[in-house]
């Protein structure tokens, strides 16, 4: 009995797609289309958690129709950890994908994941890399455009959990292998999930970053997964490696008892830091914690501290100059000013080649920058010489221009 055959018999989805989803009426039914027009879709269930909206996402949501949609409303806003736990825990399928409310599944996407379950013997967990629709760039000025971060093999590799958890470790590990731990860009067994969090006693999700909490717990699968190494999601939004205490959303969006959780570690770092790179750190320390694998805390650090310089540079460019820089001296007493210094001129480096970006879309309009880069032979990432409005756009732009037989891309070969 083929695993098509094998669901449907024991009455159970083969996958569930879940869509965590909190005031975001203009870009979840997307997403939610974008899963409800998979083939096999009798072994595929969606289920849309509305975690306590106050605008009309409720009401946009109740009016689809499909037949494998679930709808689940909480009845108060929980924490990125508790809406993301309590959304798992609903699903039924024997793997699990979270899909962002601002993201998109590619056409064929069920084509290749359940092929690869197939001739896989039902792998731990699958992986696949993606394009990514940036709608703005403050700092740059790039507006909607495609994005890939490097040209894809179209292989897939067998890895092991230990192979993904070391990559986002920042530990030494061979390629290929997911490029971020985005949830939108896996898909787990529900049997491997469930074995490793009795184990351990603990979530699936947990901390400030669920994601990445679940990569480290993913090391302690006992069976292979399968990285697929061509796009099949469009990750959707801003760009959002500046994120810091000015920018309301990490704060909103984790609850108190999370900033506790990780506050007192015993990293080093002194006191709690707010920017993007530095709780990641954070996060992996405390996962790592959590299932008594050996970390060398000081590597980490030392791997993520120019991330954290570029956040914080980041930060005071956007909310304000002076802003955050004191924020620096944390960090000079622990890595020394001359290394602190050395990094943050490379950050004002990267902000100086944006702002002419910027300058120079304002003046002639951003597809002459984007055609005369192209001609200097500049390596552009960017796909499109046109504005792309809407993550669905930019996705059939994908297919249509930059993708041939579901994977040769053209994009790829001219952007590196």
């Amino acid at each position: 009995m083929n695993i098509e055959n094998k669901s449907r018999a024991m009455g159970e989805p083969l996958i569930s797609i879940v869509i965590p989803t909190l005031n975001r009426s203009n870009l979840v039914l997307k997403a939610l289309d974008s899963a409800i027009h998979q083939q096999y879709a009798d072994l595929i269930e969606i289920i849309v958690v509305d975690n306590a909206s106050t605008d009309d996402t409720w009401v946009m949501l109740q009016q689809q129709t499909s037949f494998n949609v679930r709808l689940i409303r909480n009845s108060k806003k929980l924490n990125i950890c508790e809406n993301w736990q309590s959304a798992f825990d609903v699903s039924t399928g024997q793997y699990v994908l979270i899909l962002g409310d601002d993201d998109y599944l590619f056409p064929h996407w069920a084509n290749h994941v359940i092929d690869v379950i197939q001739k896989n013997e039902q792998p731990s967990f699958i992986a696949w890399n993606h394009i990514t629709y940036i709608e703005s760039n403050p700092i740059s000025g790039w507006r909607n455009l495609l994005v890939a971060s490097r040209a894809f093999s179209l292989k897939n590799t067998c890895i092991d959990g230990d192979h993904l958890r070391n990559a986002y470790l920042r530990l030494p590990s061979k390629e290929p292998f997911p490029v971020s731990p985005h949830p939108s860009l896996f898909l787990f067994n529900r049997q491997q999930v469930e074995r490793v969090t009795r184990k351990f006693n603990t979530k699936w999700f947990e901390g400030l970053y669920p994601d990445y909490h679940a990569a480290v717990l993913a090391g302690e699968f006992d069976k292979q997964g399968v990285f697929v190494d061509r796009p099949l999601a469009c990750i959707g939004g801003v760009e959002a490696r500046y994120y810091c205490r000015t920018q309301s959303k990490m704060e909103s969006f984790i609850s108190n008892n999370a900033h506790v959780l990780l506050q007192d570690l015993g990293d080093g770092f002194g006191l709690w830091s707010p920017y993007l790179a530095m709780n990641i750190a954070r996060q992996l320390i405390y996962s790592c914690q959590k299932i008594n694998y050996a970390l060398d805390q000081d590597v980490l650090l030392d791997q993520l501290i120019g991330e954290t310089v570029e956040n914080i540079w980041f930060c005071d460019c956007v909310f304000g100059k002076g802003s955050h820089l004191p924020d620096l001296t944390l960090l000079e007493k622990k890595f020394g000013k001359t290394r602190i210094d050395a990094l943050l001129n490379g950050a004002k480096n990267k902000t100086r080649h944006a702002k002419i970006n910027k300058f120079i879309n304002q003046i002639f309009g951003q597809q002459l920058n984007i055609l005369v880069r192209d001609l200097l032979g500049c390596k552009l990432k960017y796909a499109a010489g046109q504005p792309l409005h809407g993550i669905n756009n930019a996705v059939a732009f994908y297919l249509q221009h930059c993708e041939r037989e579901y994977g040769e891309s053209a994009l790829c070969k001219k952007i590196l």
